[in-house]
Protein backbone atom coordinates (compact mmCIF):
# COMPACT_ATOMS: atom_id res chain seq x y z
CA UNK A 1 0.00 0.00 0.00
CA UNK A 2 1.38 3.65 -0.90
CA UNK A 3 1.99 5.62 2.21
CA UNK A 4 -1.00 7.98 2.96
CA UNK A 5 -1.01 11.10 5.78
CA UNK A 6 -4.81 10.94 5.80
CA UNK A 7 -6.45 7.93 7.04
CA UNK A 8 -10.22 8.25 5.96
CA UNK A 9 -9.21 10.02 2.96
CA UNK A 10 -5.64 7.94 2.00
CA UNK A 11 -4.92 9.32 -1.59
CA UNK A 12 -8.63 10.27 -2.39
CA UNK A 13 -7.21 14.28 -2.98
CA UNK A 14 -4.25 13.15 -4.63
CA UNK A 15 -6.18 11.27 -7.19
CA UNK A 16 -8.85 13.54 -7.72
CA UNK A 17 -6.50 16.44 -8.03
CA UNK A 18 -4.81 14.92 -10.72
CA UNK A 19 -4.61 11.42 -11.56
CA UNK A 20 -2.28 11.41 -14.15
CA UNK A 21 0.43 13.00 -12.18
CA UNK A 22 -0.66 10.56 -9.33
CA UNK A 23 -0.39 7.51 -10.83
CA UNK A 24 3.11 8.36 -12.28
CA UNK A 25 4.27 9.62 -9.46
CA UNK A 26 3.02 6.57 -7.07
CA UNK A 27 4.17 3.33 -9.56
CA UNK A 28 7.47 4.24 -9.87
CA UNK A 29 10.05 2.35 -8.22
CA UNK A 30 13.90 3.87 -8.32
CA UNK A 31 14.12 2.94 -11.87
CA UNK A 32 11.50 0.25 -12.46
CA UNK A 33 7.68 1.07 -12.65
CA UNK A 34 5.46 -1.26 -10.49
CA UNK A 35 1.92 -1.49 -9.41
CA UNK A 36 1.08 0.34 -6.50
CA UNK A 37 -2.19 -0.31 -4.20
CA UNK A 38 -3.90 2.95 -3.26
CA UNK A 39 -6.90 3.99 -1.00
CA UNK A 40 -10.12 5.92 -1.92
CA UNK A 41 -12.32 6.51 0.86
CA UNK A 42 -13.55 3.38 1.97
CA UNK A 43 -12.35 1.53 -1.48
CA UNK A 44 -8.79 0.68 -2.83
CA UNK A 45 -7.49 0.33 -6.49
CA UNK A 46 -4.16 -1.42 -8.01
CA UNK A 47 -3.02 0.88 -10.34
CA UNK A 48 -0.78 -1.66 -13.05
CA UNK A 49 1.98 0.21 -15.27
CA UNK A 50 5.17 -0.78 -17.01
CA UNK A 51 4.22 -2.62 -20.26
CA UNK A 52 5.06 -6.05 -19.09
CA UNK A 53 2.32 -5.78 -16.57
CA UNK A 54 0.00 -4.22 -18.86
CA UNK A 55 0.22 -6.76 -21.20
CA UNK A 56 -0.36 -9.92 -18.72
CA UNK A 57 -3.67 -7.26 -17.87
CA UNK A 58 -4.77 -7.72 -21.83
CA UNK A 59 -3.69 -11.09 -21.90
CA UNK A 60 -6.35 -11.88 -19.28
CA UNK A 61 -9.12 -9.91 -20.09
CA UNK A 62 -11.31 -12.44 -20.86
CA UNK A 63 -11.14 -13.57 -17.26
CA UNK A 64 -12.02 -10.08 -16.02
CA UNK A 65 -14.59 -7.73 -16.25
CA UNK A 66 -14.61 -3.75 -17.02
CA UNK A 67 -18.07 -3.60 -15.40
CA UNK A 68 -16.72 -1.47 -12.79
CA UNK A 69 -15.99 0.76 -15.36
CA UNK A 70 -18.95 0.62 -16.97
CA UNK A 71 -21.36 0.85 -13.92
CA UNK A 72 -18.98 4.21 -12.89
CA UNK A 73 -19.27 5.62 -16.40
CA UNK A 74 -23.04 4.64 -16.78
CA UNK A 75 -24.03 6.11 -13.17
CA UNK A 76 -22.05 9.26 -12.43
CA UNK A 77 -21.27 10.63 -16.22
CA UNK A 78 -24.23 9.19 -17.88
CA UNK A 79 -27.15 9.55 -15.61
CA UNK A 80 -28.30 5.83 -15.66
CA UNK A 81 -31.00 4.64 -12.68
CA UNK A 82 -30.04 2.82 -9.87
CA UNK A 83 -32.44 0.12 -11.23
CA UNK A 84 -31.39 -0.43 -14.72
CA UNK A 85 -27.76 -0.35 -13.67
CA UNK A 86 -28.43 -3.64 -11.53
CA UNK A 87 -28.59 -5.22 -14.80
CA UNK A 88 -25.18 -5.18 -15.43
CA UNK A 89 -23.77 -5.43 -11.92
CA UNK A 90 -25.97 -8.88 -11.60
CA UNK A 91 -24.57 -9.79 -15.15
CA UNK A 92 -21.95 -12.64 -14.68
CA UNK A 93 -22.58 -14.23 -17.57
CA UNK A 94 -19.75 -12.92 -19.68
CA UNK A 95 -19.87 -11.67 -22.97
CA UNK A 96 -19.46 -14.58 -25.22
CA UNK A 97 -22.26 -16.36 -27.17
CA UNK A 98 -22.12 -18.98 -24.31
CA UNK A 99 -23.01 -17.49 -20.98
CA UNK A 100 -20.89 -19.22 -18.39
CA UNK A 101 -21.77 -22.06 -16.65
CA UNK A 102 -22.78 -21.21 -12.76
CA UNK A 103 -24.31 -18.02 -14.01
CA UNK A 104 -28.64 -17.80 -13.64
CA UNK A 105 -28.93 -14.39 -15.76
CA UNK A 106 -31.91 -14.68 -17.77
CA UNK A 107 -31.16 -14.81 -22.07
CA UNK A 108 -32.84 -11.57 -21.93
CA UNK A 109 -30.58 -9.95 -18.97
CA UNK A 110 -27.48 -10.69 -20.74
CA UNK A 111 -26.58 -7.12 -20.82
CA UNK A 112 -23.21 -7.27 -21.16
CA UNK A 113 -23.42 -10.33 -23.85
CA UNK A 114 -26.13 -8.19 -26.01
CA UNK A 115 -24.59 -4.32 -25.86
CA UNK A 116 -21.14 -5.96 -26.42
CA UNK A 117 -21.79 -8.19 -29.68
CA UNK A 118 -24.27 -5.54 -30.72
CA UNK A 119 -21.52 -2.84 -30.80
CA UNK A 120 -19.24 -5.06 -32.58
CA UNK A 121 -21.76 -5.64 -35.53
CA UNK A 122 -21.95 -1.74 -35.88
CA UNK A 123 -18.49 -0.69 -35.50
CA UNK A 124 -15.86 -3.44 -36.72
CA UNK A 125 -18.52 -5.98 -38.57
CA UNK A 126 -21.77 -5.51 -40.81
CA UNK A 127 -22.78 -2.06 -39.98
CA UNK A 128 -19.16 -0.97 -40.30
CA UNK A 129 -19.38 0.06 -43.98
CA UNK A 130 -22.82 1.93 -44.10
CA UNK A 131 -22.19 3.67 -40.89
CA UNK A 132 -18.90 5.07 -42.24
CA UNK A 133 -19.85 5.97 -45.43
CA UNK A 134 -23.18 7.94 -44.36
CA UNK A 135 -20.47 9.58 -42.17
CA UNK A 136 -18.49 10.73 -45.00
CA UNK A 137 -21.54 11.69 -46.72
CA UNK A 138 -22.47 13.82 -43.97
CA UNK A 139 -19.15 15.39 -43.13
CA UNK A 140 -18.41 16.70 -46.69
CA UNK A 141 -21.78 17.92 -46.93
CA UNK A 142 -21.77 20.02 -43.62
CA UNK A 143 -18.18 20.91 -44.54
CA UNK A 144 -19.14 22.07 -47.99
CA UNK A 145 -21.65 24.47 -46.69
CA UNK A 146 -19.74 26.07 -44.57
CA UNK A 147 -19.37 30.04 -45.88
CA UNK A 148 -15.92 30.05 -46.20
CA UNK A 149 -14.71 30.82 -49.70
CA UNK A 150 -11.56 31.16 -51.58
CA UNK A 151 -10.17 34.45 -49.99
CA UNK A 152 -8.66 34.48 -46.26
CA UNK A 153 -10.96 34.96 -43.61
CA UNK A 154 -10.72 35.01 -39.70
CA UNK A 155 -12.04 32.31 -37.70
CA UNK A 156 -13.16 32.21 -34.07
CA UNK A 157 -12.12 28.61 -33.66
CA UNK A 158 -11.07 26.07 -35.51
CA UNK A 159 -12.23 23.84 -32.40
CA UNK A 160 -15.35 24.59 -32.59
CA UNK A 161 -16.11 24.35 -36.27
CA UNK A 162 -14.87 20.74 -35.87
CA UNK A 163 -17.40 19.95 -32.41
CA UNK A 164 -20.45 21.46 -34.48
CA UNK A 165 -19.79 20.02 -38.17
CA UNK A 166 -17.98 16.06 -37.51
CA UNK A 167 -20.35 15.36 -34.45
CA UNK A 168 -23.25 16.06 -36.64
CA UNK A 169 -22.17 13.94 -39.35
CA UNK A 170 -21.46 10.99 -37.38
CA UNK A 171 -24.66 11.21 -34.86
CA UNK A 172 -27.01 11.68 -38.03
CA UNK A 173 -25.02 8.59 -39.50
CA UNK A 174 -25.51 6.90 -36.15
CA UNK A 175 -29.31 8.19 -35.16
CA UNK A 176 -30.59 9.39 -38.02
CA UNK A 177 -31.84 12.88 -39.31
CA UNK A 178 -34.37 13.46 -36.80
CA UNK A 179 -32.85 13.81 -33.81
CA UNK A 180 -31.01 16.95 -35.12
CA UNK A 181 -34.27 17.71 -36.69
CA UNK A 182 -36.16 17.78 -33.17
CA UNK A 183 -33.27 19.28 -31.50
CA UNK A 184 -30.91 21.42 -33.67
CA UNK A 185 -28.18 22.21 -31.40
CA UNK A 186 -27.67 18.52 -30.32
CA UNK A 187 -24.01 18.40 -31.34
CA UNK A 188 -23.44 21.21 -29.59
CA UNK A 189 -25.74 20.32 -26.47
CA UNK A 190 -23.51 17.09 -26.12
CA UNK A 191 -20.10 18.90 -25.88
CA UNK A 192 -21.60 21.51 -23.22
CA UNK A 193 -22.58 18.47 -21.28
CA UNK A 194 -18.78 16.66 -22.37
CA UNK A 195 -16.98 20.33 -20.44
CA UNK A 196 -19.13 19.32 -17.76
CA UNK A 197 -18.16 15.68 -16.89
CA UNK A 198 -14.74 16.41 -15.30
CA UNK A 199 -17.31 17.90 -11.94
CA UNK A 200 -19.78 14.43 -12.82
CA UNK A 201 -16.83 12.19 -12.75
CA UNK A 202 -15.59 13.41 -9.12
CA UNK A 203 -19.42 12.30 -7.51
CA UNK A 204 -19.51 16.05 -6.34
CA UNK A 205 -23.24 16.65 -5.47
CA UNK A 206 -25.97 18.56 -7.49
CA UNK A 207 -26.07 21.41 -5.42
CA UNK A 208 -22.17 22.51 -5.82
CA UNK A 209 -22.20 21.96 -9.21
CA UNK A 210 -25.78 22.28 -10.35
CA UNK A 211 -24.94 23.93 -13.98
CA UNK A 212 -22.90 20.01 -15.10
CA UNK A 213 -25.71 18.25 -13.86
CA UNK A 214 -28.43 20.38 -15.86
CA UNK A 215 -26.56 20.02 -19.33
CA UNK A 216 -26.52 16.17 -18.56
CA UNK A 217 -29.81 16.38 -17.92
CA UNK A 218 -30.85 18.73 -20.75
CA UNK A 219 -28.92 16.22 -23.09
CA UNK A 220 -31.47 13.00 -21.97
CA UNK A 221 -34.65 14.91 -22.18
CA UNK A 222 -33.81 15.50 -25.87
CA UNK A 223 -32.94 12.10 -26.24
CA UNK A 224 -36.02 10.49 -24.57
CA UNK A 225 -38.53 12.73 -26.74
CA UNK A 226 -36.61 11.81 -29.84
CA UNK A 227 -37.11 7.94 -28.72
CA UNK A 228 -40.87 9.05 -28.36
CA UNK A 229 -40.97 10.70 -31.62
CA UNK A 230 -39.17 7.47 -33.20
CA UNK A 231 -41.00 4.60 -31.81
CA UNK A 232 -44.11 6.70 -32.81
CA UNK A 233 -43.27 7.50 -36.25
CA UNK A 234 -40.89 4.70 -37.45
CA UNK A 235 -41.89 3.33 -40.65
CA UNK A 236 -39.63 0.63 -41.48
CA UNK A 237 -40.50 0.96 -45.68
CA UNK A 238 -37.92 4.13 -45.36
CA UNK A 239 -35.44 2.03 -44.37
CA UNK A 240 -32.89 2.65 -46.94
CA UNK A 241 -31.45 -0.08 -49.79
CA UNK A 242 -28.68 -1.06 -47.86
CA UNK A 243 -30.81 -2.16 -45.08
CA UNK A 244 -29.29 -0.11 -42.16
CA UNK A 245 -30.25 3.16 -41.84
CA UNK A 246 -33.37 5.31 -41.87
CA UNK A 247 -34.28 8.59 -41.22
CA UNK A 248 -36.03 8.18 -37.46
CA UNK A 249 -34.07 6.00 -35.58
CA UNK A 250 -31.01 5.79 -37.85
CA UNK A 251 -29.16 3.04 -37.86
CA UNK A 252 -30.07 -0.47 -37.14
CA UNK A 253 -27.84 -0.45 -34.00
CA UNK A 254 -30.12 2.02 -32.78
CA UNK A 255 -33.52 -0.02 -33.77
CA UNK A 256 -32.03 -3.21 -32.13
CA UNK A 257 -31.84 -1.45 -28.79
CA UNK A 258 -35.05 0.10 -28.87
CA UNK A 259 -36.60 -3.69 -29.38
CA UNK A 260 -34.34 -5.37 -26.90
CA UNK A 261 -34.13 -3.01 -23.71
CA UNK A 262 -37.83 -3.12 -22.72
CA UNK A 263 -37.41 -7.02 -22.66
CA UNK A 264 -35.05 -6.64 -19.55
CA UNK A 265 -35.77 -5.89 -16.15
CA UNK A 266 -35.41 -3.00 -14.75
CA UNK A 267 -34.78 -1.04 -18.08
CA UNK A 268 -37.17 1.83 -18.71
CA UNK A 269 -37.24 4.91 -20.39
CA UNK A 270 -34.96 6.68 -18.10
CA UNK A 271 -31.79 3.50 -18.54
CA UNK A 272 -32.47 3.71 -22.42
CA UNK A 273 -31.84 7.46 -22.53
CA UNK A 274 -28.82 6.79 -20.00
CA UNK A 275 -27.51 3.87 -22.52
CA UNK A 276 -27.85 5.90 -25.91
CA UNK A 277 -26.63 8.77 -24.31
CA UNK A 278 -23.08 7.07 -23.70
CA UNK A 279 -23.62 5.31 -27.30
CA UNK A 280 -23.33 8.85 -28.61
CA UNK A 281 -20.95 10.11 -26.28
CA UNK A 282 -18.11 7.09 -26.63
CA UNK A 283 -18.34 7.65 -30.33
CA UNK A 284 -17.88 11.25 -30.88
CA UNK A 285 -15.81 12.57 -27.77
CA UNK A 286 -12.52 10.56 -28.51
CA UNK A 287 -12.59 10.36 -32.22
CA UNK A 288 -13.39 13.97 -33.04
CA UNK A 289 -10.69 15.33 -30.95
CA UNK A 290 -8.28 13.14 -32.25
CA UNK A 291 -9.40 14.35 -35.67
CA UNK A 292 -8.66 17.96 -35.04
CA UNK A 293 -5.33 17.27 -33.19
CA UNK A 294 -3.98 15.18 -36.53
CA UNK A 295 -5.05 18.38 -39.12
CA UNK A 296 -3.87 20.76 -36.51
CA UNK A 297 -0.25 19.34 -36.73
CA UNK A 298 -0.34 19.18 -39.66
CA UNK A 299 -1.67 23.06 -40.72
CA UNK A 300 1.15 24.18 -37.91
CA UNK A 301 4.22 22.55 -39.52
CA UNK A 302 4.82 23.59 -43.41
CA UNK A 303 7.07 20.77 -43.95
CA UNK A 304 4.68 17.89 -42.84
CA UNK A 305 1.55 19.09 -44.42
CA UNK A 306 3.26 19.37 -47.78
CA UNK A 307 4.41 15.82 -47.08
CA UNK A 308 0.41 14.59 -46.32
CA UNK A 309 -1.09 16.38 -49.34
CA UNK A 310 1.24 14.74 -51.65
CA UNK A 311 0.51 11.53 -50.10
CA UNK A 312 -3.20 12.26 -50.38
CA UNK A 313 -3.03 13.12 -53.78
CA UNK A 314 -2.27 9.41 -54.35
CA UNK A 315 -5.26 8.38 -52.33
CA UNK A 316 -7.91 9.56 -54.33
CA UNK A 317 -11.30 8.12 -56.01
CA UNK A 318 -14.12 9.00 -58.29
CA UNK A 319 -17.31 10.18 -56.37
CA UNK A 320 -18.74 6.99 -55.20
CA UNK A 321 -22.51 8.36 -57.11
CA UNK A 322 -20.25 8.44 -60.54
CA UNK A 323 -21.23 11.87 -60.47
CA UNK A 324 -19.17 15.32 -61.30
CA UNK A 325 -18.83 16.07 -58.02
CA UNK A 326 -15.42 18.20 -58.33
CA UNK A 327 -14.71 18.03 -54.78
CA UNK A 328 -11.64 15.11 -53.95
CA UNK A 329 -12.82 11.84 -52.70
CA UNK A 330 -10.61 9.55 -51.05
CA UNK A 331 -10.28 5.47 -51.12
CA UNK A 332 -10.84 4.51 -47.45
CA UNK A 333 -8.66 1.18 -48.01
CA UNK A 334 -5.61 3.78 -49.49
CA UNK A 335 -6.29 5.92 -45.91
CA UNK A 336 -5.65 3.34 -43.49
CA UNK A 337 -2.67 1.88 -45.16
CA UNK A 338 -0.92 4.90 -45.53
CA UNK A 339 2.61 4.88 -44.12
CA UNK A 340 2.96 8.75 -43.13
CA UNK A 341 -0.74 9.14 -42.44
CA UNK A 342 -0.84 6.23 -39.98
CA UNK A 343 2.15 7.19 -38.30
CA UNK A 344 0.23 10.96 -37.18
CA UNK A 345 -2.49 8.91 -36.57
CA UNK A 346 -0.85 6.73 -33.91
CA UNK A 347 1.02 9.41 -32.82
CA UNK A 348 -1.61 11.94 -32.39
CA UNK A 349 -3.40 9.34 -30.27
CA UNK A 350 0.16 9.00 -28.16
CA UNK A 351 0.42 12.31 -27.07
CA UNK A 352 -2.94 13.28 -27.03
CA UNK A 353 -4.59 10.45 -25.26
CA UNK A 354 -5.09 10.43 -21.18
CA UNK A 355 -8.04 7.81 -20.14
CA UNK A 356 -8.02 5.06 -17.66
CA UNK A 357 -9.07 1.69 -18.03
CA UNK A 358 -10.24 -0.90 -15.24
CA UNK A 359 -10.27 -4.51 -15.39
CA UNK A 360 -11.55 -6.81 -12.62
CA UNK A 361 -10.94 -10.06 -11.85
CA UNK A 362 -14.00 -12.00 -11.77
CA UNK A 363 -13.74 -15.54 -10.54
CA UNK A 364 -10.25 -15.80 -9.20
CA UNK A 365 -7.52 -13.87 -8.40
CA UNK A 366 -5.26 -12.13 -11.33
CA UNK A 367 -1.61 -13.48 -11.48
CA UNK A 368 0.63 -10.40 -13.34
CA UNK A 369 4.26 -11.45 -13.19
CA UNK A 370 5.15 -12.09 -9.79
CA UNK A 371 1.60 -9.73 -8.63
CA UNK A 372 -1.17 -10.66 -7.06
CA UNK A 373 -4.54 -8.88 -7.55
CA UNK A 374 -7.53 -10.26 -5.55
CA UNK A 375 -10.39 -10.86 -7.31
CA UNK A 376 -13.73 -8.34 -7.32
CA UNK A 377 -10.68 -5.65 -6.67
CA UNK A 378 -10.21 -3.12 -9.69
CA UNK A 379 -7.23 -2.63 -11.80
CA UNK A 380 -6.41 0.27 -13.39
CA UNK A 381 -4.13 1.10 -16.58
CA UNK A 382 -3.43 4.61 -17.09
CA UNK A 383 -2.47 5.31 -20.57
CA UNK A 384 -0.16 8.46 -20.06
CA UNK A 385 2.70 6.68 -18.52
CA UNK A 386 3.00 3.94 -21.05
CA UNK A 387 2.31 6.97 -23.66
CA UNK A 388 5.35 9.24 -21.75
CA UNK A 389 7.63 5.93 -20.80
CA UNK A 390 11.13 7.51 -22.06
CA UNK A 391 12.89 3.48 -21.33
CA UNK A 392 10.33 2.41 -24.45
CA UNK A 393 10.49 5.48 -27.08
CA UNK A 394 12.24 7.10 -29.46
CA UNK A 395 13.45 10.59 -28.80
CA UNK A 396 15.27 10.78 -31.87
CA UNK A 397 19.37 10.33 -32.10
CA UNK A 398 20.13 13.61 -30.41
CA UNK A 399 16.63 13.71 -27.87
CA UNK A 400 15.36 16.31 -30.63
CA UNK A 401 11.81 14.87 -30.28
CA UNK A 402 11.22 14.42 -26.72
CA UNK A 403 7.67 12.71 -26.17
CA UNK A 404 5.61 15.81 -24.94
CA UNK A 405 6.16 16.98 -28.21
CA UNK A 406 4.45 15.98 -32.10
CA UNK A 407 6.76 13.81 -34.22
CA UNK A 408 5.09 12.53 -37.55
CA UNK A 409 7.66 10.33 -38.31
CA UNK A 410 8.12 8.63 -34.87
CA UNK A 411 6.24 5.63 -36.29
CA UNK A 412 7.67 5.46 -39.22
CA UNK A 413 11.01 3.01 -40.17
CA UNK A 414 13.79 4.11 -42.75
CA UNK A 415 15.66 1.02 -43.71
CA UNK A 416 18.71 2.90 -44.17
CA UNK A 417 18.42 4.61 -40.81
CA UNK A 418 18.86 2.52 -37.40
CA UNK A 419 18.23 5.14 -34.98
CA UNK A 420 14.54 5.31 -37.05
CA UNK A 421 11.23 3.95 -35.95
CA UNK A 422 8.71 4.14 -33.18
CA UNK A 423 11.17 2.58 -30.12
CA UNK A 424 14.87 3.00 -28.56
CA UNK A 425 17.09 1.83 -31.69
CA UNK A 426 18.09 -1.87 -31.92
CA UNK A 427 20.38 -3.21 -34.40
CA UNK A 428 18.31 -4.66 -37.35
CA UNK A 429 19.30 -6.89 -40.70
CA UNK A 430 18.56 -5.10 -43.67
CA UNK A 431 14.81 -5.41 -44.79
CA UNK A 432 13.56 -6.58 -47.60
CA UNK A 433 10.93 -5.89 -50.32
CA UNK A 434 8.40 -7.94 -52.21
CA UNK A 435 10.52 -8.13 -55.11
CA UNK A 436 13.50 -9.58 -53.25
CA UNK A 437 15.91 -6.26 -53.17
CA UNK A 438 16.54 -3.79 -50.12
CA UNK A 439 13.42 -1.50 -48.95
CA UNK A 440 13.87 1.92 -48.85
CA UNK A 441 10.96 3.24 -48.11
CA UNK A 442 10.15 4.22 -44.86
CA UNK A 443 7.01 1.88 -43.22
CA UNK A 444 4.36 2.58 -40.25
CA UNK A 445 4.68 -0.14 -37.92
CA UNK A 446 3.95 -0.97 -34.05
CA UNK A 447 6.25 -3.71 -33.74
CA UNK A 448 7.37 -3.76 -29.96
CA UNK A 449 4.99 -1.51 -28.60
CA UNK A 450 2.55 -4.14 -27.04
CA UNK A 451 1.45 -2.55 -23.53
CA UNK A 452 3.07 1.10 -24.61
CA UNK A 453 0.83 2.10 -27.57
CA UNK A 454 -2.54 1.58 -25.78
CA UNK A 455 -4.68 4.23 -27.03
CA UNK A 456 -8.21 1.61 -27.11
CA UNK A 457 -6.85 -0.75 -24.22
CA UNK A 458 -6.02 -4.23 -25.64
CA UNK A 459 -6.94 -8.06 -25.00
CA UNK A 460 -10.07 -9.48 -25.46
CA UNK A 461 -12.07 -6.23 -23.79
CA UNK A 462 -9.99 -3.63 -26.57
CA UNK A 463 -12.45 -0.93 -27.54
CA UNK A 464 -14.73 -2.08 -29.91
CA UNK A 465 -15.10 1.16 -31.95
CA UNK A 466 -11.10 1.10 -32.93
CA UNK A 467 -11.74 0.32 -36.66
CA UNK A 468 -14.21 2.85 -37.12
CA UNK A 469 -12.79 5.78 -34.99
CA UNK A 470 -9.26 5.27 -37.40
CA UNK A 471 -11.30 5.07 -40.38
CA UNK A 472 -13.23 8.51 -39.11
CA UNK A 473 -10.22 10.70 -38.05
CA UNK A 474 -8.03 9.78 -40.92
CA UNK A 475 -11.13 10.56 -43.93
CA UNK A 476 -11.60 13.83 -41.55
CA UNK A 477 -7.79 14.67 -41.62
CA UNK A 478 -7.75 13.78 -45.77
CA UNK A 479 -11.21 15.89 -46.39
CA UNK A 480 -10.16 18.76 -44.10
CA UNK A 481 -6.28 19.39 -45.34
CA UNK A 482 -7.23 19.06 -48.68
CA UNK A 483 -10.34 21.28 -48.57
CA UNK A 484 -8.79 24.36 -46.75
CA UNK A 485 -5.60 26.69 -46.07
CA UNK A 486 -5.66 26.94 -42.45
CA UNK A 487 -3.39 29.36 -40.53
CA UNK A 488 -2.95 29.10 -36.67
CA UNK A 489 -2.77 32.11 -34.68
CA UNK A 490 -0.92 31.14 -31.39
CA UNK A 491 1.32 28.18 -30.86
CA UNK A 492 -0.69 28.49 -27.70
CA UNK A 493 -3.95 26.72 -28.60
CA UNK A 494 -2.00 23.40 -28.84
CA UNK A 495 -2.35 22.97 -24.87
CA UNK A 496 -4.80 20.97 -24.04
CA UNK A 497 -7.03 21.13 -21.13
CA UNK A 498 -6.33 19.55 -17.86
CA UNK A 499 -9.93 18.86 -16.23
CA UNK A 500 -10.15 16.04 -19.30
CA UNK A 501 -7.27 14.02 -17.88
CA UNK A 502 -8.33 10.59 -17.39
CA UNK A 503 -11.57 10.42 -19.59
CA UNK A 504 -9.89 10.23 -22.99
CA UNK A 505 -8.59 12.08 -25.85
CA UNK A 506 -7.71 15.91 -24.59
CA UNK A 507 -9.94 18.96 -25.92
CA UNK A 508 -8.24 22.07 -26.63
CA UNK A 509 -7.28 24.46 -23.39
CA UNK A 510 -8.91 27.59 -25.46
CA UNK A 511 -10.30 28.72 -28.72
CA UNK A 512 -8.29 28.05 -31.61
CA UNK A 513 -8.10 31.06 -33.66
CA UNK A 514 -6.43 30.78 -37.43
CA UNK A 515 -6.92 32.23 -41.03
CA UNK A 516 -8.90 29.93 -43.18
CA UNK A 517 -9.48 29.79 -46.86
CA UNK A 518 -10.86 27.17 -49.16
CA UNK A 519 -8.76 25.86 -51.75
CA UNK A 520 -9.56 25.65 -55.14
CA UNK A 521 -9.56 21.81 -56.95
Amino acid sequence: MTPYMIPFLGHTISFVWDAIAFTCSVTKYGNEVVPAQIKLLRSRLFLVQGRKNIQSVWRLSQGSAATPQHNFYLKQIFGMPDKALRLYTADDSGCLDEPRSYSTVKPENRIDHITHKALSRFLSGPGLDPFFDRFTKNMMRNLGSLGIGHEWMRLEDLWALFRSNITSAAIEAMCGSAIMALHPSFADDLWAYDSGIPDLVKGLPRWWVSGSYAKRDHILRSIKSWHAYARKNFDASRIGPDGDWDPIFGSRFIRERQDIFPRMDGMDDDGMAASDLGAIWATNTNAVPAAFWCSLECFSDPSVLQRVRAELSNCTTPAPDGSNDARRHFDIDKLVKNDLLQSIYAESLRLRIAAFIMRSPEREDMKINEWIFPKGEIALVATTPAHMDESVWNTGPRNEHPLHTFWADRFLVYPDDPTSGPTKPAPRKPLVDKKGGESHRPFFTLDGLAGSWIPYGGGFRACPGRTFAKREILMTLAVVVMEFDVEVADEMVLQVDPRQNGLGTHRPKARVPCRIRRRRV
